[in-house]
């Protein structure tokens, strides 16, 4: 969402790709998909979930830098009016 200077390290928040909604085996995933993240960063939320569980400040921010997949913006299209 910026420029990056060669050498840089990038850092990619996963939970911006992933909007799963499945219940499988009775069980809604939704709620119960996470990953503990261990990457470092000072602004790391530490944990990776469904987008659609990111706050909205950061679903927004996203969605106003053109961030986010086709199929996340669609499937979303109402929380960004």
């Amino acid at each position: 969402m910026r420029d990056i200077q060669q050498g840089e390290e990038i850092l990619y928040d996963y939970s911006s790709t992933e909007d799963t909604d499945d219940v499988a085996w009775g069980i809604d995933w939704t709620e119960k998909w996470r990953i503990t993240c261990k990457c470092g960063s000072k602004i790391c939320r530490k944990e990776i979930r469904v987008f659609s569980l990111l706050p909205h400040e950061i679903k927004d921010k996203y969605y106003r830098a053109g961030a986010l997949m086709d199929f996340i913006v669609a499937k979303h299209a109402n929380d960004f009016k």
